[in-house]
C-alpha cells in the first residue's frame, strides 16, 4: 500500500481490504449470489461461461508439496485445496465473484477499488467452504454453533487475484449490466 497506517487501520485493511469500508455481510450478499448461480446455470452451455468454469475448476489442482518452507500464497493454495476437498461448485465461486461485482456497484460508498472486491470475494468463498458446525441437545432445546476460521491477510489478497483472473473475461462481458437493478442477460 505504501502508506503507513496505526494498527486499527492496518488490521481493517488487512482484514476487509479497506481502511474504511466494512465488507459485505452474509445478508446483503445471499440474495445476489443466487442470482447469479442462477444466471449462470442457465447460460452454462455460452463457451465464455464454460471456459470460465473450467479455469475456476483448474484452481482446485492440489499442489505439491515442497520442503522450501512457507511461500507467498501458501495459506491460499492450501484453502484451494480444501475447497477441492470439500467439492465446492465452481460455478459457486464465480457466483461470488460476480456477486461481490454486482454488491460493489450497487453500493457506491464501497469505493470499488479493485483490492476490496478481491478480499471480499475471497472472504465470500472461505465462509463458503470452511464452516464448522456444533450442535448440542440440551434440555432446554437444540443448540448450535457456526464456527468460521480466521480470514485476512496475503491468503485472501492471492485467492481473490486467483478467482479474478479466472472470472475476468465473463466479468467483462457483463459489468455494463451490473448497474442498480438490472438483470443479466
Amino acid at each position: 500500500m505504501g502508506v503507513r497506517l496505526c494498527r486499527s487501520h492496518a488490521n481493517a485493511f488487512q482484514r476487509h481490504g479497506s481502511v474504511d469500508r466494512r465488507s459485505f455481510t452474509a445478508t446483503e450478499i445471499r440474495p445476489l449470489r443466487r442470482i447469479a448461480l442462477e444466471w449462470i446455470k442457465a447460460n452454462e452451455s455460452d463457451p465464455l461461461v464454460a471456459e470460465t468454469i473450467v479455469k475456476v475448476r483448474a484452481l482446485y489442482i492440489p499442489t505439491e508439496a515442497s520442503g522450501a518452507g512457507p511461500r507467498p500464497g501458501d495459506p491460499a493454495r492450501a484453502a484451494w485445496e480444501l475447497r477441492h476437498i470439500s467439492g465446492l461448485d465452481p460455478r459457486k465461486v464465480m457466483a461470488a465473484r460476480l456477486a461481490v461485482e454486482m454488491a460493489g456497484e450497487a453500493d457506491p460508498q464501497s469505493g470499488n477499488s479493485r483490492e476490496f472486491k478481491l478480499v471480499q470475494t475471497s472472504k465470500v468463498i472461505h465462509r463458503m467452504a470452511t464452516r464448522t458446525r456444533r450442535a448440542w441437545d440440551r434440555r432446554d432445546g437444540l443448540v448450535e454453533m457456526n464456527v468460521y476460521p480466521h480470514n485476512q491477510g496475503a491468503g485472501l489478497r492471492y485467492m481473490g487475484r486467483a478467482v479474478d483472473d479466472a472470472c475476468s473475461s465473463l466479468l467483462e462481458r457483463l459489468r455494463p449490466f451490473m448497474a442498480v437493478g438490472q438483470e443479466l442477460p
